[in-house]
């Protein structure tokens, strides 16, 4: 083991970055498009020009529509009303206000003049507008006034449709640490998250991303599911980020809150915990930009800061979250219908140390330093295609704030989870270059091609640096277990990864009424581990298809599509010189406190971890694979209001697992026990429940091998979804419901998200403990999931909000007791045959608004988490016996956050 002292590089690293030039704008799922259809009166038709300008001030475009009549490659454009101004060469022109959503793709009908007609005019038509992808999209107008704790893992917690969070995060909790979200049944491990389009990666086994999220330097946040285009690389939850960018004239705001202990309520109930509770927080932010000289040159700065006390299961000692974060942006056009833009942030996180539970003392926090960097171009040509190039970087750094002389703790299987690996210094490091280009639209045989390409290249580097190596015991159920021993570690680990991705897709559309996005995906990845032979090579061809059909206010849309995924960086940990490998004894208690003594350790029972020694990689290991397929319909009911359905399935196979090879059949004995099943009351699925004991021989002879079990997968995903949208200037609400399942088997025993999931690498697939298992309903499956998102302007500078969340209970399983037999986990019966209670939530704001001068305005809120003061449980007791059902934790008590706001 090496110790190493925390000096990040991030600022020379930046400062090196901002001096390089590149290019920009990668297709973010989550902005909005305008589509142009060019129609002529009669061939051929004059060369004319299309221009945008945002009527809040914002940016104007322009772009060449050919004498063929050929419409320009429009692409993405910010949110908001823009004046579109179709012009002929000697003046003649037409004007038409089109109003561009997040999300959603407006399509506008240009017909041309013949070019022998000197009199007359273009003129311009609003086509139908299209949700352009699956899931749930927030403008700026949502972001500013839901009740969501300014946080965008809330906003996805509480608002998105379909989506589920491992946490609850009422009035704050989780500050500076991100979430794991699934939705459509994918695992958590293939969540995506992009920052205006350039993906941020998970280099954590917890899976904590180098991120925090400035709000106020967010102008959209979109939670796509489904139907991805060949774009986009992951299958789960991608949620894109889109930066704010300085408006035609200087504004700004300074916004500030506060939750007291005194607005802090109390839902326990028969001593039963929260299972944290909120304090005390502080939180402040000042953004702002406008223009700066130059061709629509404009920059945006932003800054704040947020500290957040809290308990854990109202047990001391209180612990804290603090972050501070500075963004900024800059905006220009170095020539006609060419956009330059440079971005940069800057996090640090202090927050509870993910894995303190293995320490003696758990008081320990850990600090994470963030940072990302990108610049970016794009132009379109003469001819009216649209190029665009990006160069990003960022970096992660994290590091537990040990004290000297770590001792270990213990950690109980039951309540804690797997026993994690030493605390360590991690430092992530991601380059990304990226060039995409959209031609222009070309009409053949009747159809209309718009044909796009892409070609992106990323190199990630993961170093971990052990800084202690702690004796650690382990319990199942308050029951003494195991002895955990590290053996020493004698360099770092150093992992390397590149991946280059290219994709070509063509959008074919016969008039304005139908689409068929055809497109392929080809991605190549290379893994290495410094020190070892580990290897990971991975080739994928991913095809992708979605179909839509418009007739007046009616959309029918389907599709199917291929993706390939994993978590390289994770899979590089078997067999790397610079990982953890525990020798782990028998715990043979001679003082009955429930701690490790000296003199306590029994006979050698297992070899555990990632080192060389008892770990290695399949040569032959493959991607994970998804397929999607979707059908459904939308209705626009009013020009306001949105109605939407969908049923959804999808299947996943090639999944990955532990082999243990250093074992056979003839190292366990199996015997029976008598259990009562999954029905307690009836004795009709008592059952002889198999048990298996390791022996002897087996002692010490693992041999852990990371491959694509044939018991592992396919995890299946079926589901109907339902959609409900109004978008008025008063009223903004999103209604979505679904009811589905996903069943398949997780990588551990146990019910959590690190347990119950198929990418979590556990024992699942060599432990005969875990191997009996039917397949059950996943970590992520709630069966049944509603959420309505409301907000009213009201007259008087009034603003209501309202989020209502409902999703029926975790899945989980009772843990049978073994006498005689060291104890660990065993499944009962399925996963899901039995959950915990249901959440429901309700969150709201109000708030009240004074306006004077130009775009001055101050107000003041109140939000209300858990307004109802429900205290259903979060988990129960899972243990055999007369405790069993029994709630141990139940969610977090209502609280008040007042805030103020100015605007100027």
């Amino acid at each position: 083991m090496r110790t190493s002292s925390f000096r990040p590089r991030l600022p020379a690293a930046l400062l090196c970055f901002w001096l390089v030039f590149a290019a920009a704008a990668a297709d973010a799922a989550a902005e909005p498009s305008l589509r142009v259809v060019v129609t002529a009166a009669e061939a051929p038709t004059t060369a004319a020009t299309l221009s945008a300008v945002a009527v809040d001030g914002g940016p104007s475009y322009e772009w060449p529509i050919a004498a063929d009549g050929g419409a320009p490659a429009v692409g993405t454009l910010p949110p908001g009303d823009y004046d579109v101004v179709v012009s002929v060469g000697d003046g003649r022109s037409a004007r038409l206000r089109v109003r561009v959503d997040t999300g959603r793709t407006s399509v506008l009908v240009v017909t041309l003049p013949a070019g022998s007609d000197t009199t007359a005019l273009p003129t311009l038509a609003a086509g139908p507008s299209y949700q352009s992808t699956e899931g749930a999209l927030f403008d700026r107008r949502a972001l500013r006034d839901l009740p969501t704790a300014d946080d965008a893992w809330t906003l996805v917690e509480i608002a998105a449709p379909f989506v589920i969070a491992d946490r609850m995060s009422t009035g704050g909790l989780g500050l500076g640490r991100s979430a794991l979200v699934s939705t459509r049944g994918e695992s958590w491990a293939a969540t995506g998250v992009a920052f205006d389009g350039i993906p941020v990666r998970s280099p954590t086994p917890s899976g904590r991303l180098p991120l925090v999220v400035d709000m106020h330097a967010v102008e959209a946040v979109g939670v796509a599911s489904g139907l991805a285009a060949a774009e986009v690389e992951t299958p789960g939850v991608l949620i894109e980020l889109v930066p704010k960018r300085a408006g035609r004239r200087w504004a700004g705001a300074f916004d500030a809150s506060v939750t007291t202990p005194g607005m802090v309520g109390n839902n326990a109930e028969g001593g039963v915990p929260a299972v944290e509770r909120i304090e005390d927080w502080r939180g402040a932010s000042l953004s702002g930009g406008g223009p700066i000289g130059g061709r629509d040159a404009g920059l945006f700065l932003s800054a704040g800061f947020a500290r957040a006390t809290f308990l854990e299961r109202d047990q001391p000692p209180v612990l804290s979250s603090h972050t501070r974060t500075v963004a900024g942006r800059y905006d220009g056009s170095p020539a006609p219908r060419q956009h330059l833009r440079v971005l940069g942030g800057f996090e640090v996180a202090d927050y509870p140390f993910d894995d303190r539970r293995q320490l003696a003392d758990r008081n320990v926090s850990e600090q994470g330093r963030f940072g990302r960097a990108l610049v970016g171009w794009s132009g379109t040509s003469p001819a009216g295609s649209l190029r665009s190039f990006t160069l990003s970087l960022q970096r992660g750094a994290w590091r537990p704030e040990l004290s000297s002389g770590v001792a270990g703790g213990v950690v109980d299987r039951v309540f804690d989870g797997m026993v994690p690996r030493p605390p360590a210094d991690l430092v992530h490091l991601q380059v990304d270059a990226r060039g995409d280009w959209h031609g222009r639209p070309v009409r053949t045989g009747g159809l209309l091609h718009e044909v796009r390409a892409g070609l992106s290249f990323r190199r990630t580097t993961a170093t971990r640096e052990t800084l202690a190596l702690p004796t650690v015991a382990e319990t199942v159920q308050r029951q003494v277990a195991r002895i955990w021993v590290p053996e020493p570690i004698d360099v770092a680990s150093s992992r390397q990864l590149h991946e280059t991705g290219l994709y070509v897709a063509d959008r074919i559309s016969a008039g304005a009424s139908f689409t068929v996005d055809l497109g392929v995906r080809a991605d190549l990845t290379r893994g290495s581990t410094a020190g070892s032979e580990t290897r990971i090579r991975w080739n994928t061809v991913s095809p992708r298809l979605a179909l839509r059909w418009h007739y007046r206010a009616l959309s029918l849309f389907g599709g199917v599509g291929s993706y390939a995924f994993g978590r390289p960086l994770e899979y590089l940990a078997f067999g790397d010189p610079g990982e953890v490998t525990w020798n782990v004894y028998g715990w043979t208690e001679r003082i009955p406190n429930f701690r490790y003594d000296p003199g306590e350790t029994g006979p050698l029972v297992a070899r555990a971890g990632y080192g060389p020694t008892v770990a290695s990689i399949d040569p032959d290991l493959r991607a994970s694979r998804s397929t999607e397929w979707t059908t459904g319909a939308e209705v626009r009911l009013t020009p306001y209001s949105t109605l939407r359905g969908a049923i959804v399935i999808r299947r996943q196979t090639d999944l990955p697992g532990v082999l243990n090879v250093g074992l056979t059949d003839a190292d366990w004995r199996m015997f029976t026990i008598d259990d009562i099943g999954a029905d307690e009351g009836s004795p009709h699925d008592d059952q002889l429940l198999p048990i298996y004991e390791r022996l002897p021989s087996g002692y010490g002879r693992d041999q852990l091998l990371l491959t694509n079990p044939d018991a592992a997968g396919p995890v299946r995903h079926d589901g109907i979804e339902l959609t409900y949208e109004i978008r008025s200037p008063r009223w903004l609400m999103l209604f979505g419901a679904t009811a589905y399942r996903t069943v398949g088997l997780g990588g551990a025993q146990g019910f959590r998200a690190l347990e119950n999931d198929p990418f979590v690498l556990g024992d699942r697939y060599w432990n005969p403990n875990a191997l009996k298992d039917p397949e059950g309903r996943l970590f992520f499956d709630r069966a049944y999931v509603g959420k309505w998102t409301t907000a009213y302007r009201a007259p008087g500078d009034v603003r209501l909000a309202a989020v209502v969340r409902y999703q029926d209970g975790q899945p989980f399983t009772r843990f049978a007791a073994v006498p005689g037999m060291r104890p660990e986990i065993i499944h009962a019966y399925a996963m899901g045959r039995t959950r915990f209670t249901y959440t429901a939530t309700v969150d709201a704001r109000i708030e009240k608004g004074v306006t004077w001068g130009h775009g001055r305005r101050a107000s003041v809120r109140l939000d209300i988490f858990n307004l109802t003061n429900h205290a259903n449980e979060v988990e129960e007791d899972v243990w055999t016996g007369p405790g069993f059902r029994r709630s141990t934790i139940l969610q977090p008590p209502r609280t008040l956050r007042l805030g103020v706001r100015v605007e100027f």
